[in-house]
């Protein structure tokens, strides 16, 4: 590891995992953890939380899980009250949320706090998340609007017409290089990988629970820049997510969890208080849901 800074006494983390029937990159997972010997010095818990426990599985674990905090549930609580649960499980000053599906490069953890600790105006960091192609994925983006739709993350028009101006508003991280611009702001960033300072999180309050999926980190990165604390983007430290691992098990779920959570998030951005654009937004998402489900296989924008 190369200038990352360990003099600091608050630099610990914790890391929350919350799974659902994903097994096997859970363990890949964790695994790519513990073989970052150099970020190890930073962790100060790893916290799983299964919404779907195979008491199976549990009962013959593997031993790198011996020295984990698991919290198994009886129900599938969704990603934001799960999550949550995890956030109050531990206590260390910076959060790091890892999708089970997602593996971490190697100083990660380290670039990661360094820069938190560097940046104390900062409430929720997005490295860079990449495809298990290498490609970028799109993690950091703007909120969205009715271009969205169109100019999605998993849009092919993002590919027929790059660096248009619809694309650059939704997808920043498309349309500009990593080793021109280093860390921007952003209007919110995935929640497949993500640092969350805990004074921020305490000053804003914890994921809205009335997101079963998606949308949540939304939500969160909102109440955030609304609170003053900052959002940023910041692609040096890098995981690979190989998306949809978890919620590929009921893909009409997926969708209909998708589009309720971005009609909550559309409501609460105008606090319901203009009925007829209400209306028209259910009536777009509708289209999309079902465009969605009638084209190819879609995974988690």
């Amino acid at each position: 590891m190369t200038n990352i800074t360990r003099g600091y006494q608050n630099n610990k983390i914790d890391i929350v995992i919350v799974t659902y029937k994903a097994y096997e990159y859970l363990e890949r997972c964790i695994t790519s953890i513990y073989d970052d010997s150099s970020s190890r010095g930073f962790i100060q818990d790893i916290v799983v939380v299964d919404n779907a426990p195979s008491l199976a599985y549990w009962n013959s674990a593997p031993k790198l899980f011996d020295n984990l905090t698991i919290i198994r549930s009886d129900k599938n609580l969704g990603f934001a009250r799960a999550v949550n649960l995890g956030i109050r499980k531990c206590h260390a000053p910076y959060i790091m949320l890892l999708n089970p599906d997602t593996t971490i490069h190697r100083d990660m953890i380290g670039w990661s706090v360094d820069f938190m600790e560097q940046h104390p105006t900062v409430g929720v960091m997005g490295p860079k998340i990449i495809n298990e192609d290498g490609s970028i994925q799109g993690s950091a983006r703007g909120f969205p609007n009715y271009s969205t739709l169109l100019f999605g993350r998993v849009s092919p028009l993002n590919r027929i017409f790059p660096n248009n101006r619809w694309t650059r508003r939704n997808i920043p991280c498309f349309c500009r290089l990593d080793d021109e611009v280093g860390s921007y702001r952003v209007d919110w960033v995935s929640g497949a990988a993500a640092v969350i300072r805990r004074n921020a999180i305490e000053d804003v309050g914890y994921f809205d629970e009335r997101f079963f999926m998606y949308w949540e980190d939304a939500d969160l990165c909102q109440r955030m820049r609304r609170a003053g604390w900052q959002v940023i983007y910041y692609p040096v430290p890098r995981v690979t997510h190989l998306v949809g691992r978890s919620s590929r098990h009921h893909p009409w779920r997926r969708e209909l969890n998708f589009h309720k959570s971005a009609f909550l998030l559309a409501r609460k951005q105008d606090h319901g208080s203009v009925p007829w654009r209400s209306l028209l937004v259910a009536y777009a998402l509708g289209l999309h849901m079902l465009f969605r489900l009638t084209t190819a296989p879609l995974t988690r924008p």
